[in-house]
Formats: structure tokens, sequence, C-alpha cells
């Protein structure tokens, strides 16, 4: 965009400012593959001004779009890179939930935008074979360049900053061994005073979908548009949505209409051009700071929108998508993707309170029962947390002892502290002293060498452990020695042994797989709340249903970790669980039929 001539001063003065709307209607034309080429009319769906203009408002630093499918998010990302090409250079890193999803947009999304768009052909050349600065997943331009990542490719950020962060799909990303994606991408913007971040999902599910975590916490904009009737504001919600049966009971999708909240009028599709053109963005949570642009900076703008808003989707087609995903009872499908709203779960969850309040007096001496210990360990960046527990007939079980072990797992100092507190031993009422018979540690963190270190150190008595969510699959796999490590490393399946724990821990009778806990002050309220944070629910891979375990994002489930270790370690012990005799006061444990336990007859 060139200088204009000011007449009254004939002085060359600068263009004025444009918004990403502004700059979207005068500049950008869709190409042939869209559904309405030709130029852009922001008019066609009034709501994505708001949305647009948020991104390059200097008091707003942060930006989460919940949507559903059909509302142009595609378009008012690709908006926002021409606006930061052309109006107002940038560098820009946008991230997406593969690496070939980074590919397929840059091909069949960014690219047809950029040769359709004068301004931004003249910037940014075709990607060429032998031009490192122009390829499919890196673009430079005139003040600036654009980075184009898949949520597993996080390695390529090295060396790499920009002001401008979009993460497109987030509830799609992976937490790498690196970290949060999203974190990573973030820290990458820290220099810059103008940095701005930008979220945007379909939600996913209730207390694990990431852009739901951050919706909350922003101000939470809703797009409110006037009944034609009663002239009364209110967003587009689906419990409004009605339609007619015939005397069949046979859903009649075409007479769908929407009903005011206010007058309960019906509102007909005819009437949505009107009513979307008329709507404002209201924030349910009004920003209260200063006003000033410098005072306010780091504002959070969140928006909302469903398909019922959309100039592209009419009710009778949103209410067919319904009967259609109910018929196939995959409802999540519909409230993710057409109402953008998060799934919430039923699934079966374990009341933590419930355990707590029947804990036990006992210890610290083995109650007569157990006749065998074991021990599980977590490994976290900065602490090792491991539980260790008795096991009598029917695996019944006690808990014993939680210990937190403060330190760096890199250090031999840590894994030493570990070694004190497995070489403890337990007296049991027939007068033996009991060892820890096994110990399994988990390898899935920052720290595996350093786990197959201490295994290979300690060959007897500690398990090399990963997880594995094979459905159906055996709680404990026989190792294998195919790492880098060449222990002996177990896999868990964690949802089999879940299962397992879970359904002992609401059995209400001491007996067969009763859990016990005594009353002890690390068996807090806290450490119930760990145990019992994970629910079991169905999920759909490829049309197969399967179960797994979900914890809401940003809590810990350690405590849940380390015991399900010390069930894994039991099973790779494999004892005989026959009781202890007083008589016969041994000094070692119950030799194992398989020979997997005892202080020198392990055979892996």
């Amino acid at each position: 965009m060139g200088l204009s001539l000011n007449k009254s001063t004939k002085h060359l003065a600068p263009p004025p400012r444009l918004t990403i709307s502004d700059w979207a209607d005068e500049y950008c034309f869709l190409p042939d593959n869209n559904a309405e080429p030709g130029r852009w009319r922001t008019s066609r769906a009034p709501y994505q001004k708001g949305i647009m203009d948020a991104i390059c408002d200097r008091r707003i630093q942060k930006i989460t779009i919940m949507t559903s499918a059909q509302v142009g998010k595609t378009s008012m990302l690709n908006n926002a890179i021409g606006y930061y090409i052309h109006q107002c250079p940038k560098s820009i890193i946008i991230m997406h939930p593969t690496l070939k999803d980074a590919k397929d947009w840059s091909t069949f999304k960014l690219a047809p935008m950029v040769a359709n768009t004068p301004v931004l052909k003249d910037k940014v050349a075709k990607p060429r074979a032998r031009d490192k600065t122009n390829t499919t997943l890196r673009k430079e331009y005139p003040g600036g360049y654009l980075m184009i990542l898949g949520s597993n490719s996080t390695s390529e950020l090295r060396g790499r900053s920009a002001p401008i962060i979009l993460c497109d799909e987030v509830d799609a990303y992976e937490i790498t061994s690196e970290g949060d994606p999203i974190n990573l991408l973030w820290k990458r913007a820290n220099t810059f005073r103008d940095k701005k971040l930008v979220l945007t999902s379909t939600p996913t599910v209730k207390d694990i979908s990431r852009i739901d975590q951050s919706w909350e916490a922003s101000d939470k904009r809703r797009y409110m548009v006037p009944c034609p009737h009663c002239k009364k504001n209110q967003w587009l919600k689906w419990a409004n949505v009605k339609w007619d049966k015939d005397a069949n009971g046979k859903h009649l999708s075409e007479t769908a209409y929407y009903a005011c909240e206010h007058c309960n009028q019906k509102i007909h599709h005819k009437h949505k051009a009107k009513m979307i053109a008329q709507g404002v963005w209201e924030p349910e949570c009004a920003f209260t700071g200063p006003r000033s642009a410098k005072a306010s900076q780091g504002k959070h703008a969140g928006f909302h929108l469903n398909e019922l808003i959309s100039p592209w989707r009419s009710w009778q087609e949103v209410v067919e998508d319904f009967l259609e995903k109910k018929a196939q009872n995959d409802l999540q499908v519909f409230f993710n993707a057409a109402m953008g709203e998060p799934w919430e779960e039923l699934g079966e969850k374990v009341d933590g309170n419930n355990i707590y309040l029947r804990r036990e007096y006992y210890g610290p001496d083995l109650p007569e029962q157990a006749v065998v210990l074991t021990a599980g360990v977590d490994v976290q960046d900065d602490r090792l947390e491991c539980e260790i527990v008795a096991w009598g007939p029917g695996e019944e079980s006690w808990s014993m002892d939680y210990v937190i072990l403060r330190g760096d797992p890199s250090q031999e100092l840590l894994w030493s502290k570990l070694t004190s507190v497995l070489s403890r031993t337990f007296k049991h009422p027939a007068g033996n002293m009991l060892p820890i018979a096994g110990t399994a540690i988990d390898t899935g963190g920052h720290y595996t060498q350093e786990v197959y270190r201490y295994c290979r150190q300690h060959p007897y008595k500690t398990f090399a452990i990963k997880g594995s969510s094979t459905q159906g699959g055996p709680l404990v796999s026989r190792p294998s020695k195919r790492n880098l490590g060449k222990v002996n490393l177990f896999a868990i399946n964690t949802v089999t042994a879940k299962d397992t724990f879970y359904s002992r821990l609401n059995l209400a009778v001491p007996g067969s797989g009763y859990c016990h806990f005594p009353i002890k002050e690390i068996y807090n309220v806290e450490y119930f709340h760990q145990l019992t944070v994970e629910k079991r629910v169905l999920r759909y891979k490829q049309g197969r249903p399967f179960h797994t375990y979900v914890k809401p994002s940003g809590e810990r489930n350690e405590v849940l970790d380390c015991r399900v270790y010390a069930l894994a370690a039991l099973y790779i012990v494999n004892p005989n669980m026959a009781p202890l005799d007083r008589k016969t006061k041994k000094k070692h444990m119950v030799p194992s039929s398989k020979g997997y336990v005892g202080d020198t007859n392990i055979k892996l």
C-alpha cells in the first residue's frame, strides 16, 4: 500500500491504519475453491468483524475463539495473516495439530488466497525447491516471515521467535516430550511488547478441552441478535430450536424455527440475515481495568459461535444434522462441531470423599493378612513420588506409606534417597521382617535414561515400565529389551489396571480386592482427590468405540499413577499369596511359584 498525498499540506502522508476487517474488504479475494469466490465481504457474516478486529486491537493480548464448523474461522485467520503481511508487517507463527495438517492448510487454504489477492501475491513468492526462504512451511516477506508448524513438530521452533502466535484447532494438540506445544510457542513471543496469542478450536470434552478452559478464562463474548418481533437481544441457543412432527411421530425438519426466549414467537431462517446484520458482541465478564491502550495490555477476549448464526447453514440443515447424529448415538460430534460446545461426560467416577471417610487405624507394622509388599514410583521434573502397598490373599491391599522425595531426577542424590526408601522392611505379626519385593518405575517422563540406569543398578527389585492403552490386553505384558537402556521394559495396560483398581475401590466389605487406607497425615483429602481424579469415558477412533481414562485439565494424578504402578509390580513379582505361618518365623519372603520373588531368586 503506497503513500497518499495530503492536499492541504502538499506533503506525502502515510495511509490510514486499517483494521483486519477493513483490510479484508479492501484487498482480500477468495479463491475459486471457496463456497463464495471473489472479493471478500465482511457484510456476508457480520459477526466476523468483531473477531478479526480484536486480533489487531492493541488493548488485547490474547484471543480465544471457540466455534462450531461453518462459521468462517479459517478465513478469519487467513485475513489476519494477510493483514500482518501487507498492512502491518510482523513475523507470524501458526501451529496446526499435525505436520500434515500444516502442509494441507498451506497448500489448499493459504496458497490459493495469496495467489488470488494481488497485494499478497506481490510480497509472497511461490515456493521453489532451491529457495529455502520460501517453502510450503515457511514464507518470507518484507518485514517478517510466516512459519507453519504442526504441534508434533515443535523442534522446528529452536531459534525462532515472532510477536504473532496463531494456534488452530488446539483441542487436537498432544503434549510432547518437550512439553505443552502452546506454552512452548507462546514463549517465542516473550520479548515482543506487541505480542499476540490467538487460540481457535471446536471444543471436545468438558474439563479436558483446551479451548473451553481458555474460553472460561476470557471475557466470554456472545453475538447478540435482536428478535424481529420484540426487538430484544439474545444469543442463539440449541435449546430454543423447535420443529414439528407428523401424526406418526416423524420429524419434520423443514418446519424448524427459533423460539424467541423473550416473546416466544417463531423466528424463521428468512429472518436470520437481518438479525445478524444488527448483531453486537457483548461480554459476559466485563473488563474492569484502565481504559488506556497501554494500561489495558493483556486483556483476554473470548468469542463463541455456533452454526445457528452461520449464513451458510439453515436451521433445517442443523436439525437434520442433529437427528442424524442422534440416530448414530453420536451426539458428542453434534454438540462439538455444530454447537461449538464441550461435551459433558457422564463417565464412571469413584467418589474420593467416601474413601477418605473409611480410613482405618493400622501400622506401622503389617496387618496379619499381608504377605508381600510392592511399590510404585512416579517421576516428575522436581521430585519422585512413591507409594508402598502391602498385599494379601485375593489381592486385598493395605497402603503403608506415601513418600515424596524432592530433588533433581538427573542427579544421583535423589535416586540414593529412593534406594533408602525401597530398602525399608516392615514387621509382620508372624515375626518376619518383610522387604519390598518389587518396585515399578515409570519411564514415560523426561528422565527415561535415569530410570533405565537405576533399574540396571537394581535388577532384581526394580522394574522399568511404560504405559499402554491396548484395549482388552493383560494388565502387564511380558518384558522386552528393545529399548535404549537394554533393560527389561514391561508394558502396563493402564486401562485394565485402572479398571481393576477403581472397581476395587468401590468394594464395601474387607476381603478379596478390598483397599485399606490408614489414618495418617499423608493420606489426606488431597491424596484421595488425586486417587479418584480420573473417570472412565467412551471414545471413538475410526468409528470404533474404546474406553479410556481422562482427568480435568490442570489436575494432578501422581497418587493414582503410583498406586497403579504398585499393582503392576505385584503382577510382575507374581508371588505365592499363601498366609504367613506364625510358627515358622521365616526370615525371607514366601517363595514364588514362578521364581520372581525373594532376595536372590528373580528370573526375568
